[in-house]
């Protein structure tokens, strides 16, 4: 008989671990493929390009990683960093909007969030975009060496454009 309850005791405790044991499956995430990655960085680059900027664009993942790096032929050296922070400030501060544009603008309008543009790897200035597969950031964008106000977002954009329907 005792040995009976602790066996309806073993039971009770597995089936009241069990949805413990469901709800610590494995967390899905969506990564953009490398060709994506690649075409949406030489769109970039052929757009600014064709504009008569040497860029660099680069595409990280939602790690942070570099994906794809591209330096134009006339791109400076530091358009190198410059690029990858610009997609980096996209990724890591533009949670409710998509650009490092956005996030510059709402932190210099404040004075103590400033200091976030701070952070290692972040710059307050447009270039970078965040790509997303439905309201999902997987990856973003960086492009950097378009002088004027728009000109490195605009190119940034246009990459994204380029591949917008076969993130599926």
């Amino acid at each position: 008989m005792h040995r009976a309850k602790n066996l309806l005791l073993l039971a009770a405790l597995c089936l009241a671990a069990a949805p413990a044991a469901r709800a610590q499956s494995l967390i899905v995430r969506h990564r953009l493929p490398l060709a994506l990655a690649l075409e949406a960085a030489q769109t970039a680059v052929e757009v600014c390009t064709k504009q008569g900027y040497g860029v660099t664009a680069v595409v990280i993942d939602r790690d942070g990683t570099r994906q794809v790096q591209l330096l134009g032929d006339d791109a400076e050296v530091g358009t190198l960093d410059g690029s990858y922070y610009k997609a980096y400030t996209a990724l890591t501060l533009a949670h409710d909007a998509d650009s490092s544009k956005i996030v510059a603008d709402r932190l210099l309008q404040n004075p103590e969030s400033a200091q976030l543009g701070r952070l290692p790897n972040t710059v307050l200035t447009g270039g970078g975009v965040t790509i997303r597969f439905g309201k999902e950031v997987i990856a973003a964008i960086g492009v950097g060496g378009a002088t004027g106000k728009d000109g490195d977002e605009a190119c940034a954009r246009a990459g994204i454009d380029k591949i917008r329907d076969r993130i599926k």
